[in-house]
């Protein structure tokens, strides 16, 4: 956490749990329960965008019935329960408002269907926006792309940019903020030198890079300069 300026929050999570749930529709899973496990503060400075953030580790419960037949024809209903999780990262973005871009089905959010002239993008995501000027003037060519790209590092990626013009960027990728640790006491020389040196967080800079691309092509002040 320290190598890549994230601060854990703690008393600060029922508060951003209550602002997740109320302002995307990614949230609306889990018909028997759901919560914010654990969720991190960050910066992000890219050479034209400088964006504060937060990483969120999202659990949720789906309740359902099973019936069960014995050897004697007796039927018995029981409940069984699902546990799933999603990460993602959720920040104010400005840019753009109402716009989904989604791999993974989120429930509730209405608005018209678009589909860029990439094949490849279209079998990837669907697109839901408040029309479809809306839709077409984010998604550049350059933005497809990039969209596309991220597709092969997020399993499940879903974009969502609410009324306020904030992004929840989701995915199930479980290990982004995990660090990998080749050494312990065991080798007491070889694990003072692996934890004085940074460990970089591979994924996670490649989410918030590819939030800054976005950024970038979605910004007009900056449109003549990333042409």
């Amino acid at each position: 956490m320290f190598d890549n300026q994230l601060r854990e929050l703690t008393d600060d999570l029922p508060g951003l749990e209550k602002q997740l749930f109320a302002d995307y529709f990614e949230f609306r899973r889990g018909n028997y329960s759901r919560k914010i496990s654990a969720a991190y503060a960050g910066n992000y400075q890219g050479e034209t965008h400088e964006f504060a953030y937060h990483f969120y580790h999202f659990h949720y419960v789906d309740e359902r019935e099973v019936s069960e037949t014995d050897s004697k024809g007796n039927t018995k209903t029981r409940k069984v329960y699902d546990h799933y999780d999603r990460f993602g990262i959720a920040l104010p973005f400005r840019f753009i408002r109402q716009l989904a871009i989604s791999r993974k089905a989120i429930s509730g959010f209405r608005g018209e269907r678009y589909k860029p002239s990439s094949n490849q993008f279209n079998r990837l995501f669907k697109v839901i926006a408040e029309s479809e000027m809306t839709a077409a003037r984010f998604l550049k060519p350059a933005v497809v792309l990039a969209c596309e790209q991220a597709a092969n590092d997020f399993k499940a990626l879903n974009l969502e940019f609410n009324q306020q013009a904030g992004l929840c960027m989701s995915f199930d990728n479980k290990k982004v903020i995990s660090g990998e640790q080749r050494y312990d006491f065991t080798s007491p020389e070889a694990f003072m030198a692996e934890i004085a040196q940074t460990t970089p967080l591979a994924e996670l800079q490649r989410a918030v890079a590819f939030i800054h691309t976005l950024m970038v092509y979605s910004d007009n002040n900056f449109k003549k300069d990333v042409q």
